[in-house]
């Protein structure tokens, strides 16, 4: 399996002034209003969610933190009791379609990665200038895009249609195993199986897997012993017996339908090769004569041959999720158990607040600090998208600037002060939509909410006065 990176350098096309100054035509009036129409709206909904999100949660933990009880000894637990268990566990997982399987996981996770082309373009022009109604202005004038390509291996597929040179850079398509997580359906806590419901949302570190003979692990070079003391050595490589951990290997259909091998690699990578069938091969050589890359031979070629991967070659490796030991929180089943059947641990749904409690972290902690630990989960994600609003309201105010008839700022004081009242207002109106103007959970976030509010209408009002004063002067 081949990693280096390739580099080719693409053709030099002119641009006339007229394309330079329609493209700038096109993005003033077309791609910018789309971009801030969809910040506008698709920011807030985002902040939206996360704060109700938040919201339901905390009014589901108020709802049930004092009904928790231990689900040992598991005779004293009753049927659709919120449980809490912690401790050693036994569990399978595994992906089927590489005939890989791990003991003693909770979640495998599968990464692929593709060999493609990127296009890159830059364009240089010079500056002239010109008079229009007696007046001198300046212009870009004698532009030349330059097209660059750059073949590596990547996370996503690249669409090779819209490129400058698609024959002589083209990306196949395939993805027969994408990139996906795996979560083990037989999580053995206790007296209890653990349901997926609950296990999926485990939250622990995730560490990639290798085969190595005996399970030996491989040292780690120099370069990336450096790296590690400069920015903190990664989660140690679970290695496992190459010999019994890829016996159904061969066997399986990444292997017989997509020809992947086993790489040996400390990354622990399964590589597919990409062969074109012939009419592919005669089609491209055939668009590379149209496009005039046929004979385009570069110094980027001669590394091609040496280090660089084919446009099309897939590779995947894996990574788990496996603790020593586990902590859940979660609704007893126990139903109609026949003889020498196990309860189970699922979702708890609190349906005042439509919100299923379900929670499961590595190692071993009690019921208060789990709940503690969700909480600043989910206040960070939606104190970290609070920022979003400052983007919002910046793509409101250059719409409203833009479409609305506000005037034009002789200075950029007016529209600074007009963008932090906008946000602080889309701010106010997704804590009202969330939250309302009423107090829960006993936090009076009715206040805060009023005051955001109240301050972005005063600062709006203010950049309203700003602008008047701006446009009297330059009157």
């Amino acid at each position: 399996m081949k990693t280096g990176t390739v580099y080719r350098r693409g053709p030099t096309v002119r641009i006339s002034d007229r394309e330079m100054a329609n493209r700038k035509e096109c993005a003033n009036k077309c791609l910018l209003p789309f971009l801030a129409l969809a910040a506008a709206v698709a920011l807030p909904y985002l902040m939206f969610r996360s704060e109700d999100y938040f919201r339901r949660q905390q009014l589901a933990f108020e709802a049930v933190e004092d009904k928790v009880v231990s689900a040992e000894p598991a005779s004293l637990v009753r049927d659709h009791d919120l449980v809490h268990a912690s401790g050693t566990y036994s569990s399978v997982v595994g992906d089927p379609a590489f005939g890989i399987s791990l003991d003693h996981a909770i979640k495998l996770n599968r990464h692929t990665q593709y060999c493609q082309w990127q296009e890159y373009s830059r364009t240089k022009c010079d500056t002239c200038t010109r008079k229009r109604k007696g007046k001198t202005e300046r212009y870009d004038c004698n532009c030349r895009e330059t097209y660059h390509y750059v073949k590596a291996w990547r996370n996503h597929r690249v669409s090779s249609f819209i490129f400058k040179q698609p024959a002589n850079h083209h990306n196949p398509q395939r993805d027969p195993f994408p990139s996906m997580s795996t979560v083990s359906q037989s999580v053995s806590l206790g007296s209890y199986n653990v349901l997926p419901e609950v296990s999926s949302a485990v939250r622990g570190v995730s560490r990639s897997v290798a085969w190595t003979f005996n399970k030996n692990p491989m040292p780690r070079t120099f370069f990336q012993n450096i790296f590690d003391g400069l920015f903190g050595a990664p989660p140690p490589t679970r290695w496992e017996d190459v010999g019994s951990g890829l016996a159904n290997t061969m066997g399986s259909i990444a292997t017989y339908e997509h020809k992947f091998l086993y790489t040996n690699t400390a990354e622990g990578w399964f590589f597919s090769a990409y062969t074109a069938p012939t009419w592919q091969k005669l089609l491209r050589g055939f668009g590379q004569y149209l496009e005039g890359s046929l004979f385009d031979w570069q110094i980027g070629d001669l590394y091609d041959l040496y280090n660089g991967c084919t446009a099309g070659d897939i590779r995947v490796r894996f990574s788990v999720v496996d603790p020593r030991t586990i902590s859940v929180i979660g609704e007893a089943r126990k139903g109609q158990q026949g003889q020498g059947a196990r309860a189970q641990v699922g979702s708890f749904h609190v349906s005042a607040v439509n919100f299923d409690v379900g929670i499961m972290h590595a190692g071993e902690h009690s019921a208060q600090d789990m709940f503690e630990n969700e909480t600043k989960e989910a206040y960070g994600d939606a104190w970290y998208k609070r920022f979003f609003a400052i983007v919002s309201g910046l793509a409101v105010a250059y719409l409203m600037r833009k479409y609305a008839g506000m005037p034009e700022p002789n200075n950029g004081g007016a529209f600074l002060t007009a963008t932090a009242g906008l946000s602080l207002c889309i701010l106010f109106g997704v804590w009202a939509a969330a939250y309302g103007l009423d107090d829960w959970s006993g936090a009076d976030t009715s206040k805060e909410t009023v005051i955001v509010g109240i301050a972005g209408l005063f600062l709006f009002a203010a950049s309203m006065f700003m602008h008047r004063g701006s446009h009297n002067k330059s009157l």
